[in-house]
């Protein structure tokens, strides 16, 4: 309701930071899976310090939108940290095809998902269908290929199952 109005502009700024910490995932559990846990800390901690610090001079200013904006600019740092340094010191991740690809064609499939809930049969069959569209998108696209599937399944075999 109308209570809720003066939230749409923090909200419409808070959205990037989904995209924004969806790429630097990406980045930083690249960092962790390699073993540089203090690197991790340390992104962490700056990401967490600096939202402080800017919501101390933003919220005062104005209020919500500040909060949201001290949001982004913290994660927008977070996201520079981790990938360069895990592009200049660990391994490249190539974003066009590791990241943009699979989420264009998840925003693609969103108004099909969407339809999909006026269909006669189960959501579960219709999503299962537009899951298997999804990865075959992904194979299309090139930004999964037969070896990515062949290391998943290499380091899911390698693994010993765990004593209860």
């Amino acid at each position: 309701g109308a209570s809720f109005g003066p939230g749409a502009t923090a909200l419409s700024i808070l959205i990037w930071a989904v995209f924004l910490s969806g790429v630097s995932i990406v980045y930083s559990n690249t960092v962790l899976a390699f073993g540089h846990k203090v690197v991790y800390a340390v992104g962490a901690a700056v990401g967490a310090l600096l939202n402080v610090i800017l919501n101390f001079a933003l919220i005062p200013r104005w209020s919500l939108n500040g909060a949201a904006v001290a949001t982004i600019a913290a994660e927008l740092v977070v996201l520079a940290y981790f990938s360069l340094y895990c592009n200049r010191r660990i391994i490249n991740v190539p974003v066009e095809t590791r990241i943009a690809v699979p989420a264009a064609l998840s925003l693609a499939l969103i108004p099909l998902l969407m339809w999909s809930r006026a269909w006669p049969i189960h959501f579960l069959i219709s999503g299962t269908a537009i899951g298997v569209l999804y990865f075959a998108m992904l194979f299309v696209t090139k930004a999964v290929t037969r070896s990515d599937i062949t290391d998943v399944m290499t380091s899911v075999r390698s693994k010993e199952p765990t004593a209860s």
